[in-house]
């Protein structure tokens, strides 16, 4: 996969991130490996989230066909779960599974939007059908740079909302 791929998939999350003010976006495939994120959870809780999503939503889906009889579950379906602390968003684009956790001061609607355009931004299909170890080398790559510019995320989210008065 080429480089300027990757830097388009890392824009594309840190823009989902910043525009929510998320704590978590992550993209994992359908057996709850985790192939990118960005957000301030630690690597093992990442992992932990990522086969927690996948599982979550396989099940859901079997409720979906299950209700309403149905052969086969829709190709997207998103699900909402809102605590005290938040809302998580998940959406089930197979192969994929993406996730979004945020606060409840982020509007539903545009981290819906928000959500569903990543998952329709790049080619996710060719992403995973590129040799393990070159997609889990370019990973590593864009998880590194990713992780450098958080500090500078924060600040600028931290100043556009001061400059609102939120």
């Amino acid at each position: 996969m080429s480089e300027e791929k990757f830097s388009h998939i890392k824009k594309c999350l840190q823009e989902v991130r910043y525009e929510t003010g998320a704590s978590v976006v992550l993209i994992a495939d359908e057996s709850g490996r985790a192939l990118i994120y960005t957000g301030t959870e630690e690597p093992h809780t990442i992992s932990l989230l990522a086969a927690l999503s996948a599982a979550g939503l396989s099940a859901l889906q079997e409720i979906i066909m299950t209700s309403f009889r149905l052969p086969q579950a829709a190709d997207e379906q998103m699900l909402m779960l809102e605590v005290p602390q938040g809302e998580i968003l998940l959406l089930s684009k197979p192969p994929l599974v993406f996730l979004l956790v945020f606060s409840d001061k982020t509007r539903l609607g545009m981290a819906r939007l928000l959500l569903k355009r990543l998952a329709k931004e790049a080619d996710w299909r060719a992403i995973l059908h590129q040799p393990e170890d070159q997609v889990q080398q370019a990973l590593n790559q864009v998880k590194e740079e990713v992780f450098s510019s958080e500090d500078k995320l924060e600040n600028d989210l931290f100043h556009t909302l001061w400059q609102r008065g939120e």
